[in-house]
């Protein structure tokens, strides 16, 4: 090596203090919340995830182990600035010294802004409109994911609606890191095919984008391979079988590795352009993701030949002999037929989106972050004919 040769740019790896990952590891949640010093939690959930009876061994967990709660379940189904201000507004009354969050991306992105807007002050709107910035972390966060998609125990990031905006944004930073991550599969079994083909295409995205992205992050990188190889095998078997133990566990082992992977390289234009659609028509994040994928994918190409070829092996595609370019195309097909047949809409049109509300999307969708890395960069006309792809 010469003296004047050129190293990669230098990169950290942070994951939550610790990350407990296996089937029935919910029942002993309570004494590792104890184990962090918590005696009094607000415990953050959704009406389903309540109504369902999923707490119940979480409950009984901190129970035994001494630690009080109080439940706080208005969790909508995706974080609004008028939701998280509720939670903190609860928060405000009893003082906790922890967080306890159970559910999907929703209550884990909302116990993530609460424990940090309670700790530096000031209104969530703050922080998401990059008015005010954290300088300390909040009380723990304990993240206990029922669903296969975000990632985001294992993430620093809180994702937030502003209403009146109609604005789909996020927070972020290395204070918004849960201290704990329970991932327990067994609570994922009851989940209903829709819920599991969106979460688990976000999985999907997570990792693809990280993969094929230009930011370098090498442990990143080799988790999102994985991850892509891990969903692939497991999601359809998911959606039909859902009360497969083993596709469960693949589907929330994927998940967790493209929130770790996600945390340190980002993702790129599908998230950038499924934010919109999320915000202004109250579309599933995962199912965002799922009609601009392969429209994303199929623009990206040119950038991106070297990663979607790898893509296309770890999708078990038949690549032998093929050329790169060749090989790369068919991880494209592979992924849109992947999410043809784990079900749902596959247009624009079919979640209430007119052509008269294209030109807004792509406005918004240019203006988003996440393009900076993306494989190929699109210009504004490129977002708008995506967007009209996708209708």
């Amino acid at each position: 090596m010469t003296a004047n040769a050129q190293f990669p740019a230098p990169f950290s790896f942070g994951t939550p203090a610790e990350v407990v990952f296996g089937m029935g590891t919910v029942r002993a949640a309570g004494q590792r919340v104890a184990a962090l010093g918590v005696r009094r939690a607000l415990f953050l959930v959704d009406q389903g995830v309540l109504a369902g009876g999923l707490t119940t061994p979480v409950e009984d967990s901190l129970r035994a182990a001494g630690v009080e709660w109080e439940t706080f379940d208005g969790v909508t189904g995706e974080p609004t600035d008028r939701s998280v201000q509720a939670a903190l507004d609860r928060a405000d009354s009893l003082r906790p010294d922890g967080i306890v969050a159970m559910g999907g991306g929703s209550a884990l992105d909302t116990a993530k802004a609460v424990a940090l807007v309670g700790a530096n002050g000031g209104t969530v709107l703050e922080y998401l409109n990059r008015e005010r910035t954290a300088e300390r972390a909040g009380v723990p966060v304990v993240a206990i994911p029922t669903t296969s998609g975000t990632g985001a125990e294992v993430t620093p990031i809180s994702v937030i609606i502003d209403v009146d905006r109609r604005f789909k944004g996020g927070i972020s930073g290395p204070q918004l890191m849960p201290r704990l991550a329970v991932c327990d599969p067994e609570l994922t079994l009851g989940l209903p095919p829709s819920v599991t083909a969106n979460s688990g295409i976000d999985a999907l995205t997570h990792c693809l984008e990280c993969y094929a992205n230009t930011a370098f992050h090498p442990y990143a990188k080799l988790l999102a391979l994985e991850g892509v190889r891990v969903i692939g095998r497991h999601l359809r078997r998911a959606v039909v079988h859902g009360g497969d133990p083993a596709a469960r566990w693949g589907m929330m082992w994927g998940a967790n590795l493209g929130g770790l992977c996600i945390a340190r390289a980002g993702t790129g234009d599908v998230h950038a352009f499924a934010g919109p659609v999320s915000g202004m028509f109250g579309v599933p994040h995962g199912r965002a993701n799922a009609i601009l994928l392969p429209h994303v994918m199929a623009f990206s190409l040119p950038g991106a030949i070297e990663p979607y070829a790898d893509v296309a092996a770890a999708l078990g595609e038949p690549i032998a002999g093929l050329s790169r370019v060749a090989a790369a195309e068919r991880a494209v097909d592979a992924v849109r037929r992947l999410i043809a047949d784990a079900g749902g809409p596959l247009r624009l049109a079919d979640c209430g989106v007119q052509e008269g509300d294209l030109a807004a999307l792509a406005r918004d969708g240019f203006g988003r972050g996440n393009r900076a890395i993306n494989p190929r960069v699109a210009t504004e006309e490129d977002v708008a004919a995506i967007y009209r792809a996708a209708l």
